[in-house]
């Protein structure tokens, strides 16, 4: 074998070992991206807070359209959805589909309300009519008071409530459809 071959097969071997390499790297890192992939449940439980397991905050809000006060009781005994949300809010804006098809699977077992930052009633109106939302929205009464009772830092933030009007799970950030459906899972239990 001349030298010219030796340094050829030298730098085959090389070339094929870093491409080795590199494909153990990329499947190592997704190994580990998916390991550390939260699902569904982890998504819930990791929302425990202080209403967690405890009687949701009265809702002093108004209907976005007419103005008309925005009635949920749990003596009605409907489970509720309460998503938290503003128009500039990106993540807000990626949920809302996922909120919507909830709404049409669930009908009348779950009422979907979405609650709207006080500062951006022009901007959601436009929003809720680009996205033809078939769900509740309202906006708080008082300024703020209902982000200040459910302790709302960021949005979105949705609340899960049972029949009886107690917490049973806190979602902040952004969901997808697996999330919804675990959460809506626990409050029509």
């Amino acid at each position: 074998m001349t030298t010219t071959e030796t340094l050829l097969l030298y730098r085959r071997r090389t070339a094929l070992f870093w491409y080795a390499m590199a494909l153990a790297v990329l499947v190592a890192g997704a190994a580990w991206i998916w390991a550390a992939a939260p699902s569904a449940t982890d998504s819930l439980a990791g929302s425990e807070g202080p209403l967690i397991g405890h009687k949701a905050p009265a809702l002093d809000v108004l209907a976005l359209y007419s103005g008309e006060a925005v009635v949920w009781d749990e003596s009605v005994g409907t489970p509720l959805v309460l998503n938290f949300w503003a128009s500039w809010c990106a993540p807000c804006r990626r949920e809302i589909p996922e909120l919507m098809e909830a709404t049409a699977r669930f009908g009348q077992e779950v009422q979907v309300l979405g609650l709207v930052e006080p500062g951006d009633l022009e901007a959601a109106r436009t929003m809720a009519q680009e996205f033809a939302i078939n769900y509740d929205l309202a906006v708080d009464r008082s300024d703020h008071a209902a982000s200040l009772a459910y302790e709302v830092y960021s949005l979105p933030t949705t609340f899960f409530i049972d029949r009886r009007g107690i917490v049973r799970a806190r979602v902040i950030g952004e969901m997808n459809s697996a999330v919804l459906t675990e959460g809506i899972a626990r409050i029509l239990n």
